[in-house]
């Protein structure tokens, strides 16, 4: 931890402190990842067999698929949040920044398919 570097900090309360921030990023991500499975599984029953996916501003809805379709954000999200975390965990000791890089991006990446999944179904909700 470069900021910690700094202080005269033994390598096992380097670890501690590193242990709390890979605590509270992992829980915020889980947290995240959490709510958009809560807000698909919540949300799923109440569409018809076919859905639209896509909306863009010029031509409006452009893709529709099933609403099984819908579950393809959460498992990515999930995945990101899975194989970020493993391989930050893996880098600890090597590489602070990219551990983290990753941990910020696994938060980030939560964010940006939350909204994703809110768009999709305030979309599918006019639609009712």
């Amino acid at each position: 931890m470069f900021f910690l570097s700094r202080f005269n900090i033994d390598d096992e309360h380097r670890y501690a402190a590193w242990l709390k921030i890979f605590g509270v990023f992992f829980g915020l991500s889980l947290a995240l990842n959490l709510v958009i499975w809560a807000l698909i599984l919540t949300q799923i029953g109440k569409f018809d067999l076919d859905i639209p996916l896509h909306y863009n501003i010029y031509f409006g809805i452009d893709d529709f698929g099933s609403k099984n379709n819908l579950f393809f954000l959460p498992i990515f999200a999930s995945l990101v949040l899975i194989v970020n975390f493993l391989v930050s965990f893996y880098f600890a000791n090597k590489e602070k920044f990219l551990t983290y890089f990753l941990l910020g991006a696994s938060i980030f990446i939560q964010i940006l398919v939350l909204l994703a999944s809110l768009s999709i179904l305030t979309l599918n909700q006019s639609r009712l």
